[in-house]
This record gives structure tokens, sequence and C-alpha cells, in this order.
């Protein structure tokens, strides 16, 4: 589902609301959603459902995603630069040219999460389990070349 700079807005600040006092706003349901090159810089999606989204190319850059469901997510050359993962699911998430310089995977569960082995490096550096990791050279996608 693609979702307009407004509509995901309005997500996010139901969302704000929610994390403050779960009674009032909504948890942000982003399942499924294209979220292609999107700007979440410094966004507040701490438990939002992010399953399935495609997050190609987004800007997650200090991004609070603290207990995330991304499982399935398109993580593919994403900015997730500072970003806080810790607790996140990103179960079988494709992580291929993200950049997580000084992200937070502490706890992260990665089971099959595809990853290229430059990723990999920085994954082992910071610390994370990498046991189940998926490693795949960087494959050429024309698909990113048609958007």
């Amino acid at each position: 589902m693609t979702m307009s700079p407004d509509d995901l807005y309005v997500v996010l600040q139901d969302h704000a609301k929610w994390v403050q006092a779960p009674d009032t706003g909504a948890r942000a349901d982003l399942r499924e959603a294209d979220l292609w090159r999107a700007d979440l810089r410094e966004a507040n999606l701490q438990e939002a459902d992010l399953e399935d989204a495609i997050l190609r190319h987004a800007d997650l850059r200090d991004a609070k995603l603290w207990r995330a469901n991304l499982q399935g997510a398109d993580l593919r050359h994403a900015d997730l630069q500072g970003a806080d993962l810790r607790d996140a699911n990103l179960l079988r998430a494709n992580l291929r040219g993200a950049d997580l310089q000084d992200a937070d995977l502490k706890d992260a569960d990665l089971k099959g999460a595809r990853v290229d082995p430059e990723t990999m490096t920085r994954l082992i550096l910071a610390g994370v389990d990498t046991s189940e990791v998926e490693v795949s050279p960087p494959n050429l996608d024309i698909s990113d070349k048609m958007r």
C-alpha cells in the first residue's frame, strides 16, 4: 500500500500519542506499507508494526525502532545510522546495502535476515548474534533502477 506523506504524518502523530499513553492515539500499523525513500529521520516508531514494509532507500537515521516489528521488511540500502533497533524483530528482513553505522541492535532478532558481507562485518563488530543471518553478495536488482 502506497502511503502519502500526509497520511504517514497522521500515522506517526497517532503513534506518538499511543507511545505516551496507550489509551490515546493508535499503534502505527504500517504492515506492507510502501515507504520507499521515506524520510523517517528521528521518527519514533518504537513498537510499530512494519511487517513486510518496503523501506528501500528510506532515511531512518536516529529513528527509534525499539521493539518494532520489521519481520520480512525490505530495508535494502536504508540509512539506519544511529537507529535504536534494540529488541527489534528483523526476522527474514532484507538488510543488503543498509547503513547500520552506530545502530543499536542489542537483542534484535536477525534470524534469516539477509545481509551483504559489509553489513555482516558491521553486525559482528557491533557484537550482534549473527549465527542465523544469511550472507549473500549484493546482487544487481533491476527493480532498483526502475524507480
